[in-house]
């Protein structure tokens, strides 16, 4: 017996609710938690309460997603602007490759009149030092392990370039297919060059035109104008995070000895300076957020124009469904015999109860509403997909083609699965 039917055959019980008193569905092989008032809703979480800080920012991380969802009803998605905290972010970003630049003209001139003073060359070269660590990053892509080819994935390359097409985009450069129970979309390089993460347990549980909406979805942030994607938003925060981990001291009183005690007001200076690092991070998150979080509701309706309003929702909704992969790879490698994680994987996403798809929403639902997260709750995104539906694709994947797309990530089932399995 598998251990999907297993946990369909398991007894259902009920207890009440130690906080409300409601009535919990009880199955030995999920979390029991409270859909009235969220006991128990991710265990593995600390039960510490919540500060009147962490109150005030999820509720006005709630308002602010609600606003902008009820206003994105009205019009449709759009196209993010330059509004005045764009404009603002871009002003701090420059700022930032400003002062690097800064630093490097100060280093040079200080070289330059080294030469007749020892102190003022061996400072320049010190402040080359720091600038060449401070540097502005380009995000470049080393693991080559999990690249997949047009030679190997004929089928998949050719809806990639037809899915491109249709949405007036240029071609991917690079395609993965990893472990992750995700898909992305990014750039790396100094050419911007541009990449296509596919997880392999995420494409296993999609029907074949949900797959098409996934793909739609990336593709889509490659065109949908969202600022926080550009060069320069990438740069300086990757510069931004080089400065932080460069500048912390660590333990800022490091140990009772008298050269740990001198250290003690230079290393309170350096985390002041870090915590700077770490505010303008914040600071640029939160100036783009709302701009975001436009582009990734346009990336879903240019998805639902692609794949259609239905296929979009569904492939939304198991996005949801990560904690039900983690269960299967326990699962699998505690076993005694070798299985196929991937079709345990669709056993196992089959039949899960109700009660724990709810958790699994309302767990992205709370963690969605934050001002410090890109992606909208993903109940808004659907909601507002199928307020603007569209019936009909302009994309339909044959039986055809997704007979030989399955063949074709059958390839790189035993590859993945030794990954993860490396991993536990």
């Amino acid at each position: 017996m598998s251990d999907a039917l297993r946990s369909t055959l398991a007894p259902q019980t009920s207890r009440p609710c130690p906080h409300c008193g409601a009535t919990l569905p009880v199955n030995p092989e999920y979390v029991t938690w409270c859909d009235h008032c969220d006991w128990n809703l991710q265990p593995s979480k600390s039960e510490q309460r919540p500060t009147l800080f962490d109150r005030y920012y999820t509720m006005l991380g709630r308002q602010f997603s609600k606003g902008l969802f009820d206003s994105l009803v009205q019009r449709g998605p759009h196209r993010p602007r330059l509004d005045a905290p764009v404009l603002l972010a871009y002003a701090l970003a420059l700022a930032v490759h400003g002062l690097t630049l800064y630093l490097l003209y100060m280093s040079l001139s200080l070289v330059a009149q080294g030469t007749d003073h020892p102190f003022w060359l061996l400072l320049g070269f010190f402040g080359l030092g720091v600038v060449w660590v401070l540097r502005p990053r380009i995000p470049h892509f080393t693991d080559f392990s999990d690249i997949v080819t047009r030679a190997e994935f004929p089928t998949l390359f050719r809806i990639i370039d037809e899915i491109t097409t249709i949405l007036h985009g240029k071609s991917i450069d690079t395609v993965l297919i990893n472990e992750e129970f995700n898909a992305y979309f990014g750039r790396y390089g100094w050419q911007w060059q541009r990449l296509l993460g596919l997880g392999l347990p995420l494409l296993t549980i999609l029907e074949p035109q949900e797959r098409i909406a996934v793909l739609s979805h990336e593709l889509a942030h490659g065109v949908n104008g969202d600022p926080a994607r550009g060069f320069v938003m990438r740069t300086t925060l990757s510069t931004l995070i080089e400065w932080h981990n460069f500048l912390h001291p660590g333990n800022v009183f490091g140990g009772a000895d008298l050269y740990s005690l001198a250290a003690v007001p230079f290393n309170l200076i350096l985390l002041a300076l870090a915590l700077t690092a770490r505010l303008l991070i914040y600071s640029l998150l939160h100036l783009f957020w709302r701009n975001s979080q436009r582009a990734e509701y346009l990336a879903d309706a240019l998805a639902a124009q692609v794949a259609g309003t239905a296929a979009a929702c569904t492939a939304l909704d198991k996005l949801h469904y990560a904690p039900a992969f983690t269960l299967t790879l326990r699962r699998v490698a505690l076993a005694a015999t070798e299985q196929n994680l991937f079709t345990a994987l669709r056993e196992q996403v089959t039949a899960l109860p109700a009660h724990e798809l709810a958790r699994m929403r309302r767990i992205e639902e709370v963690a969605g509403s934050r001002i410090d997260v890109t992606h909208p709750p993903t109940t808004y995104r659907m909601a507002l997909m199928r307020a603007h539906p569209l019936a009909t694709p302009q994309y339909t994947l044959s039986a055809t083609d997704a007979a030989q797309l399955d063949a074709e990530l059958a390839t790189v089932q035993r590859r993945v699965q030794e990954q993860l399995l490396d991993r536990r």
